[in-house]
């Protein structure tokens, strides 16, 4: 069996806690210190703005194109067109008189054949025309 004496015990104990204790007397002279500090504050005169934010409201103009799932027409803002070709000159003075204010819905359902809303699509991508809304129907 080892048999340590006193005196070395008591000093490695000792050298072992020396370190930790000058640490944490190092933090409460930290804390100390830093609780006593003032906020430095300043005043700020920040500008004021003389112009009066002003809201323009844009009205665009709503077409509403319906795909008819059993026939080759389509229904434009409640009219009737009978042809696709119709459709795209019907669109283009539309597009003449309103520009970029020209918002377009399409309506839809799923008994529509794809083929008819692709070339819907094909027709409003050559006139530089976007959709704005999609509404299907089950």
């Amino acid at each position: 069996m080892i048999d340590l004496s006193e005196p070395e015990s008591g000093t490695s104990l000792q050298d072992a806690m020396t370190p930790m204790i000058d640490v944490i007397f190092v933090l409460i002279a930290f804390m100390m210190l830093m609780i006593n500090v003032p906020l430095m504050t300043m005043e700020v005169d920040l500008p004021k703005a003389m112009e009066k934010v002003q809201t323009a409201a844009v009205k665009k103009q709503v077409v509403s194109i319906a795909v008819q799932p059993n026939s080759e027409q389509w229904i434009v803002n409640n009219e009737t067109v009978d042809s696709l070709e119709q459709l795209k000159s019907y669109l283009q003075t539309e597009k003449q008189q309103h520009g970029d204010q020209l918002s377009i819905v399409i309506h839809s359902d799923k008994q529509v054949v794809m083929e008819r809303v692709v070339k819907l699509f094909a027709t409003l991508q050559a006139l530089e025309l976007n959709v704005t809304h999609l509404a299907l129907k089950d």
